[in-house]
């Protein structure tokens, strides 16, 4: 149960705390005040994306037997996390909202596309 646990919750969490982190650093957020809040924000929508993502595909049929409605649900989930953290940070690193929704952006695109890189990597 617990490997399951953590490979569904905690792995993408993980990873996502990671490439976040590893790319706010790049971009110019490198103080700690900055990071602290990332994470926050990351652990206030990664879980809960997550949870829902797992809950539609396993009871939802739809979203796991037609390969195009999957890509739409990753597509708004993923839209959803953005909005969310465009929100998030605005509000948390006190920075404009139109900078805010940009570095959101940024942030889960390249996080996403890197984790679709590692997946393929090693599922083969």
């Amino acid at each position: 149960m617990v490997n399951w646990l953590a490979y569904v919750f905690l792995t993408p969490l993980f990873l996502t705390l990671v490439f976040e982190g590893i790319i706010s650093y790049l971009v110019g957020y490198r103080d700690m005040f900055t990071q602290k809040r990332i994470a926050l924000s990351n652990l206030l929508t990664n879980v809960p994306i997550n949870v829902l993502h797992f809950l539609l595909i396993k009871y939802i049929p739809v979203f796991k037997d037609e390969l195009s409605n999957y890509y739409v649900l990753i597509i708004v989930l993923e839209a959803l996390v953005i909005l969310a953290e465009w929100k998030l940070f605005a509000k948390l690193l006190r920075i404009e909202s139109r900078t805010a929704l940009i570095f959101s952006f940024i942030l889960n695109i390249s996080s996403y596309l890197i984790g679709i890189c590692l997946l393929a990597i090693f599922r083969g």
